[in-house]
């Protein structure tokens, strides 16, 4: 686990350089930036700021066995963050 105004520091000069830098600051974080997805923390952040309605987390990695032991992560940012599994379905009405 690095320490985030290291790493902040070193993206500015890094990309000062002409680098691109992707910053994770756990392995979990890691991992999914790596394989292009989120971890449940990034996608409660996004939804809360997106002003989002609900919030399903599906697309689990195949080392999470169980995601309601990670629902928290998400429900720290977006409280009504639910674990989607087989067979969940929703009506979905837009606005005209």
């Amino acid at each position: 686990d690095d320490e985030k105004d290291i790493v902040a520091a070193l993206k500015i000069y890094l990309e000062a350089e002409g680098y691109e830098t992707l910053c994770a600051f756990d392995g979990q974080e890691a991992l999914a930036l790596d394989h292009g997805h989120m971890t449940f923390a990034q996608a409660g952040k996004l939804a809360a700021a997106a002003n989002a309605r609900r919030l399903w987390l599906c697309h689990y990695s195949q080392m999470i066995q169980d995601p309601e032991e990670y629902a928290a992560n998400a429900r720290a940012f977006f409280p009504e963050a639910v674990c989607g599994q087989d067979g969940m379905a929703m009506t979905l009405k837009f606005e005209e």
